[in-house]
């Protein structure tokens, strides 16, 4: 055994349970895991854990202050040296080994109370910094490429022209002055900018940034887009989210856009795509919660490179001019009243569609759409699926609903769809379900408001990758065939007549229960028999 893989040994071995569940839930988890997640969840002692220490490259520490930690553990060390990412947030850290930190690219500091912070400008390494206050020498971080601030001083961004490196900066909802303004006005460094929510911002600061390539400056709550008209020609992406702004039109100046966002923009009137004209390079187009009446949108039809568009819950009724897009491969138009799909009948590369509750009650364009990864259908008034007969590929499918007054005819046209992943059949009045079978990737499935016989339920036993499994409402009274889900980690019973929920207890990776108000014996429902119950109120019946 060589002294690292003695080193990576001690990591896990020297550590008490919660730092190893710290530890386990890092070589399995990301920064999207929950905290409660990564301290409560269960892990497993006995795995090659030496191999997946050696691969590590990013290591979140939070949640530590609950156990009264307040410096790294000393078996830690070694395995500071290897991680290239890292997330700090933590009220009782008094001292952290940054000097361990030899090969580190990317640092976030939440809310730290740090005393040696000032070491963090040896770090000549780092290429990417977020953090929520500068307490050091910022302009000692020489590679600095990317830095997000979340309460910057003003003397923390002076010294951000020295670092020439610098491609990005993100001030996002802080307290600026004129100052600020001015300081930012010489970074001529950087190509990306965000000052979204940074109200006393002044547009008029950037006509000297001639790198700027991508700028949001979305929720300033501007009246005009004027300002930034110097550097129209050099952008390529642009964020107006949530302003009130008057002269959209002037948007056609900004030809080279390849991604421009302008939801919740109150404009006056119309919102009005005509400067769509101009933006032939466009590949990206949001738009999404607009109130306004839209108008010219049929001027789509020139951005012949968009690739993905969005208007959710805006008042567009109609996507003619689309078709002309043939590399669109994602469109979201959940919650817009456009239902006819006749411009998508020709766009080949559509891969992500979502139609969510948009009124939609023929799919026939969609019959050659044989690249379709995700469809959402739900809440629409529709009867029949057929046209979905060639769409071999798709992983998720929504076809369920509460609100619409169809249910469709013949589901036999899903019984060759093996490569689904997330099917949902809310309220469908399905008694046969045999084309469910063939499904063994299913790792999510809602049948809610179904009535199935115990013959029909037992054979979803056979799908035994379900990891969340809705059966609400399904007028079951046998759950027997449950103690085959092994991998159930969400189960919805709620509504239902079941007097035995023994079957349950097989389910050793269960974490969120639902059973609704119809369960007369609480016997089994006690921490011991499932340990990784999440707020389950039940289990508080019986504290064992």
């Amino acid at each position: 055994m060589n002294k690292k893989e003695q080193e990576l040994r001690d990591v896990w071995e020297k550590s008490d349970k919660f730092l190893k569940k710290i530890l386990y839930a890092n070589i399995v988890g990301n920064y999207d895991i929950l905290s409660y997640s990564r301290t409560h969840q269960d892990f497993i002692e006995k795995f090659d854990y030496i191999e997946k220490l050696k691969n590590l490259k990013s290591l979140i520490i939070q949640d530590i202050d609950f156990y009264k930690f307040n410096s790294i553990p000393e078996n830690w060390l070694p395995l500071l040296e290897q991680i290239e990412e890292l997330y700090i947030e933590s009220h009782s850290f008094k001292l952290f080994p940054f000097e361990r930190l030899k090969n580190i690219k990317k640092l976030t500091l939440g809310y730290c109370k740090i005393s040696n912070i000032r070491e963090i400008e040896s770090l000549t390494r780092l290429e990417e910094l977020n953090a929520y206050e500068i307490n050091f020498k910022i302009d000692k971080l020489i590679n600095l490429k990317k830095i997000k601030i979340k309460s910057p001083k003003i003397d923390d961004l002076k010294n951000l022209k020295y670092i020439t490196n610098l491609k990005s900066l993100s001030i996002s909802g802080s307290r600026v002055d004129r100052s600020f303004n001015k300081v930012i006005s010489n970074l001529n460094q950087i190509n990306e900018l965000d000052v979204s929510f940074c109200y006393n911002f002044d547009f008029n600061c950037l006509y000297k940034l001639k790198n700027l390539k991508h700028l949001n400056i979305g929720h300033i709550w501007e009246p005009s887009i004027k300002p930034i008209i110097p550097i129209a020609s050099n952008l390529e992406s642009l964020n107006l989210e949530g302003n009130i702004f008057k002269d959209l039109h002037l948007l056609k100046k900004f030809n080279n856009l390849k991604s421009l966002d302008v939801s919740q923009c109150n404009v006056d009137g119309y919102l009005d795509f005509d400067f769509l004209k101009s933006l032939t390079k466009l590949e990206f187009l949001r738009f999404d919660d607009n109130t306004n009446k839209i108008k010219n949108f049929y001027s789509v039809r020139f951005c012949k490179n968009l690739k993905k568009i969005s208007f959710e819950y805006s008042n567009l009724d109609s996507i003619k001019g689309l078709e002309y897009c043939k590399h669109l491969e994602w469109i979201n138009a959940t919650c817009c009243n456009i239902k006819s799909l006749s411009s998508l009948r020709k766009l080949n590369s559509l891969k992500y569609v979502y139609l969510q509750n948009c009124g939609i009650t023929n799919i026939e364009p969609l019959r050659n759409q044989v690249n379709l990864i995700e469809l959402d259908l739900y809440d629409n008034p529709i009867d029949d699926i057929s046209p979905l007969i060639n769409v071999l590929r798709i992983e998720y499918l929504s076809l369920g609903g509460y609100r619409n007054s169809k249910t469709i005819n013949d589901l036999s046209v899903l019984i060759d769809k093996v490569y689904l992943k997330d099917l949902d059949l809310v309220n469908q009045n399905i008694q046969n379900i045999s084309f469910l079978e063939k499904m063994k990737e299913l790792q999510a499935l809602n049948l809610s408001g179904n009535a199935l016989d115990e013959i029909e339920i037992k054979k979803l036993k056979k799908l035994t990758k379900l990891k969340d499994l809705n059966v609400s409402d399904c007028n079951i009274n046998n759950i027997s065939y449950i103690s085959r889900l092994t991998n159930l980690v969400c189960l919805n019973l709620d509504g239902n007549s079941i007097k035995n929920y023994h079957p349950l207890l097989s389910l050793n990776n269960l974490k969120y229960l639902e059973l609704g108000l119809n369960i007369e014996d609480y016997s089994i429902f006690t921490h011991k028999n499932f340990p990784h119950g999440y707020n389950w109120r039940f289990l508080q019946k019986n504290n064992d």
